[in-house]
């Protein structure tokens, strides 16, 4: 049992994982948004990643081994959410950059914009 449950809490992060990365995949010619993953992808995978190892250890502490996969899963979903939509408030505050300064190169660096 315990190997199922781990089992269905891996295939469950590799199933958020792939959605996340398809979705940054899929942009339009017309945009000119900067390739590669967005800070909104990578919140969610780093989030996530974060939560579930930190839901793992806390729902083993709590719940014993039976707690471990529950907090992994749990860890996860709220991680992945939290690292998404503070990479997503990234993302819009540069493309609100972009937009306002016309002429200007709008680049994200680290936790930064450099302008």
């Amino acid at each position: 049992m315990k190997i199922l449950k781990f089992s269905f809490a891996v295939f469950l992060m590799a199933l958020l994982l792939v959605t996340q990365l398809v979705q940054a995949q899929t942009t339009t010619v017309t945009t000119d948004k900067p390739k590669g993953m967005s800070k909104t992808l990578k919140g969610g995978i780093i989030g996530g990643l974060g939560g579930a190892a930190g839901g793992a250890v806390l729902g083993r502490v709590i719940g014993g081994k039976s707690g471990t996969a529950k907090g992994a899963i749990l860890g996860a979903a709220i991680g992945g959410a939290g690292g998404a939509l503070i990479g997503r408030r990234m993302d819009k505050q540069a493309a609100e950059l972009r937009r306002d300064l016309d002429g200007a190169t709008v680049e994200r660096v680290g936790e930064g914009i450099k302008i």
